[in-house]
């Protein structure tokens, strides 16, 4: 009996916590929103739309491991910086297994300040994300308007 509590309890402590799905924006408002309620494994299914911020950038993965992608894909789904901030900030050593997928990243622009001056569609720094059917266009930056 002993041998099967020990058993039942290690079973337990050690099982997988199920990955959840995020959707934006029936579950959180913004992209970023789920981003900060994500944890590693987590997905965030981004309904079709035209996404911003008030931020410095309208997508910061903050180096989380999770599948952030459209539902509907590229054509539809839509990060807009307005012309005034960066599309995604990848600088916290995000790996492949951060995924993203299926947005149109348009009007980026980063152009003021040391940190600033790059990527402005994308600033992927000591970070190796994985980037599916995604479409950088109408992009500026002085290094990398596209991404850098």
């Amino acid at each position: 009996m002993k041998k099967l509590i020990t058993c039942l309890t290690v079973t337990l402590v050690s099982g997988a916590v199920a990955a959840e799905i995020h959707h934006v924006p029936a579950d959180f408002p913004t992209i970023q929103y789920a981003i900060d309620a994500a944890i590693n494994g987590d997905e965030i299914i981004v309904a079709p739309g035209t996404y911003t911020s008030t931020t410095d950038e309208v997508v910061n993965m903050r180096g989380k491991e999770i599948w952030l992608h459209s539902s509907k894909g590229e054509q539809v789904t839509i990060i807009d910086g307005e012309e005034t901030r960066r599309g995604i900030l990848c600088d916290n050593g995000e790996t492949p297994n951060t995924i993203i997928e299926g947005f149109t990243i348009t009007n980026g622009y980063s152009g003021g300040g040391v940190d600033y001056y790059h990527g402005g569609g994308m600033y992927n720094v000591n970070s190796s994300p994985t980037l599916t059917d995604c479409i950088f266009t109408n992009n500026t930056a002085p290094l990398g308007g596209g991404m850098y």
